[in-house]
């Protein structure tokens, strides 16, 4: 017997996104809209579901000045990216318009080597697969979330509604 099961992403939450009520429930044009808002802030749309109220972008390539601009210490070693979610949800006749956008840090080989073993062993144990021998380097690449750049979030999601004729004052 063959079972496939899927992890569930977990709801979004104004804890984990910037969200927003539009009064609209028009579900295709606000996902119109959402491609466009995220269009216009310099992403490229990877995926858009219908049927869930997701798109999401592929990721954008950032510097670390800019970063540095922000306060934030990010390693010299590695890329830096930005990754953008827009996800719509139903409530009664309006919709809510939750909005992510994580920047995300290269790793580098030597922080994967050192917190690669668990078991505290310098001693080869793994097999050749889970030394990534059979892999190329950028599936073996590792991404780390460093923070959300919720001033991106807020534009967006303003973006959203003033484009859908809602404009709702910032919380």
């Amino acid at each position: 017997m063959l079972l496939w099961s899927a992890c569930a992403a977990p709801a979004p939450s104004p804890l984990t996104f910037t969200v927003r009520q539009s009064p609209t429930d028009d579900w295709a044009a606000l996902l119109d809209i959402a491609q466009a808002a995220l269009t216009s802030e310099g992403f490229e749309i990877d995926q858009v579901d219908s049927s869930t109220g997701l798109v999401s972008t592929k990721p954008l390539p950032g510097s670390a000045s800019e970063a540095a601009g922000r306060g934030q210490q990010i390693s010299s070693r590695g890329g830096l990216r930005r990754v953008a979610t827009v996800r719509l949800t139903r409530v009664g006749e309006a919709t809510n318009v939750y909005c992510k956008v994580v920047v995300e840090e290269q790793t580098t080989e030597a922080h994967r080597f050192l917190f690669q073993d668990e078991r505290g062993s310098d001693l080869p144990t793994e097999t050749a697969i889970e030394r990534d021998a059979a892999t190329t380097a950028e599936q073996n690449t590792v991404w780390r979330m460093v923070r959300r750049d919720t001033a991106a979030e807020r534009r967006i999601v303003d973006d959203i509604l003033s484009r859908a004729g809602t404009s709702e004052p910032e919380r």
